[in-house]
């Protein structure tokens, strides 16, 4: 009696089953199948290659990216993203390095070289009204009556401390300070001069303030002086100490005609309200003149 040959179905049916079990099955139960894998890459990776250049030449459109392709694509966009970041990063902190070299050059190593203390107050409320801001930080903080505000790291001039709590000060904002000492004595600079010399050789202009956040003031013209939108006005009033001079009061935003041909009219604003600026820096002289 001979032997019955498998049905090809049912064998088919065997093998499906016995997949599913194994694709479903634990890992543990299914490792002993990766033994089969490098016996089938060495017979199966020689004609890859080849058969994918044959189907790349057919269909061109549709040739498969390789893994590593991909992969050295994401990895060369994120290297350029992050070297853009950091350029950007570099690009930033150059500029406020050259801004402060700016500021150094044109304010504080011009000033007198007479020593003062410096305490770093936030806002916490103001007046526009009143033209005052109040800052934290007092007489506990060894903060004087007179001190010099300045806004932030800057050299932008904000007031004068005009009163000394325990805890908190206030300080008067010169664009709103019409006091009975008058106007306010300035240098109005060429944009750009930085020299010493040649920024105590500018001009001279007396600045009121008109209440709107600018001052106005008249300038002499001639003899190679002339007045432009774009200057910038350092403070040169004796009645501010010596911690103060030649910080910055604003820049000329415009220029108008007098009935003196030989007299100009400028306007002048800070760089920014100095109404609404988060901190300032205290200034307070020491010595006879913090006294």
């Amino acid at each position: 009696m001979g032997s019955r040959t498998p049905s090809p179905r049912r064998v088919l049916g065997v093998l499906a089953v016995v997949l599913v079990v194994l694709c479903l099955a634990p890992p543990r139960f299914t490792a002993w199948a990766g033994w089969f894998r490098d016996p089938m890459m060495v017979v199966v990776t020689p004609a890859s290659r080849p058969m994918a250049r044959l189907s790349s030449w057919i269909r061109p459109g549709d040739a498969p990216v390789e893994r590593d392709t991909e992969i050295g694509l994401e990895e060369a966009l994120r290297q350029k993203e992050d070297l853009e970041t950091r350029y950007f990063d570099a690009v930033a902190q150059i500029e406020a390095l050259r801004a402060t070299v700016r500021e150094l050059q044109g304010g504080r190593e011009l000033a007198d070289d007479r020593a003062y203390e410096t305490f770093v107050a936030p806002r916490t409320g103001g007046d526009p009204e009143e033209g005052v801001i109040d800052v934290r930080g007092g007489s506990r903080n060894a903060i004087r009556s007179g001190a010099v505000a300045v806004a932030g790291t800057s050299q932008q001039l904000v007031g004068r401390v005009a009163d000394v709590g325990l805890l908190t000060s206030t300080v008067r904002v010169f664009t709103r300070d019409k006091s009975e000492r008058g106007p306010m004595e300035v240098l109005v600079v060429r944009a750009g001069v930085t020299d010493a010399a040649a920024v105590l050789a500018s001009p001279k202009c007396r600045l009121e303030p008109v209440g709107d956040g600018t001052m106005i003031g008249e300038i002499g013209v001639g003899d190679g002086v002339e007045a432009e939108v774009g200057m910038l006005a350092r403070l040169d009033d004796p009645y501010w100490p010596a911690c103060a001079q030649r910080l910055i009061v604003g820049r000329v935003i415009e220029v108008r005609n007098t009935d003196h041909p030989l007299h100009r009219k400028i306007v002048v604003q800070p760089e920014f309200d100095p109404m609404h600026v988060a901190s300032v820096v205290l200034r307070i002289p020491l010595g006879e003149e913090g006294a």
